[in-house]
């Protein structure tokens, strides 16, 4: 099996305006919400080429729900770890003129979250496939990645 390790997913709110001024209500004409992440990208596109994975990492609170129920509306199983706090949300804004990009750094993970993630990876067998990419959490360090490299994946 193909396994997807996001730790820091997001939803990614992209919306676009045909005026976007400062200190005054700015109404959107075009809203898009997406689950991201760049290895939840993996999975989308394997699921794609009708390719199965699991996907996995930390999410929590109702954008976490989000997440996991968009992975799953579209075939893909889901194995994250729940964690407190609530997963980013992105924005982008697409203004005549400019653009502006607003990335939030996300919850910060405890370590007993940290260990279960961990289980969760050492119990993959040989002939599993694992991939992990996107950034760290708030509370996660490298050294995670050397435990994950114990895998026998």
């Amino acid at each position: 099996m193909i396994y997807t390790c996001t730790m820091n997913p997001a939803i990614d709110l992209f919306t676009q305006f045909n005026h976007f001024e400062p200190y005054v209500v700015n109404r959107s004409v075009f809203e898009d919400y997406q689950a991201n992440g760049k290895t939840i990208n993996i999975s989308f596109m394997l699921k794609k080429m009708n390719m199965d994975s699991v996907a996995t990492g930390f999410t929590g609170g109702f954008t976490g729900n989000y997440i996991e129920e968009e992975l799953k509306r579209a075939g893909i199983v889901t194995d994250f770890v729940s964690i407190e706090g609530i997963t980013r949300i992105n924005t982008f804004i697409k203004a005549p003129d400019r653009e502006y990009k607003v990335v939030n750094r996300g919850p910060e993970i405890s370590l007993d979250a940290q260990k279960q993630l961990i289980e969760k990876i050492s119990k993959l067998g040989h002939n599993d496939l694992l991939f992990v990419s996107g950034s760290l959490p708030r509370g996660v360090d490298d050294s995670i990645l050397k435990k994950f490299r114990n895998c026998p994946c």
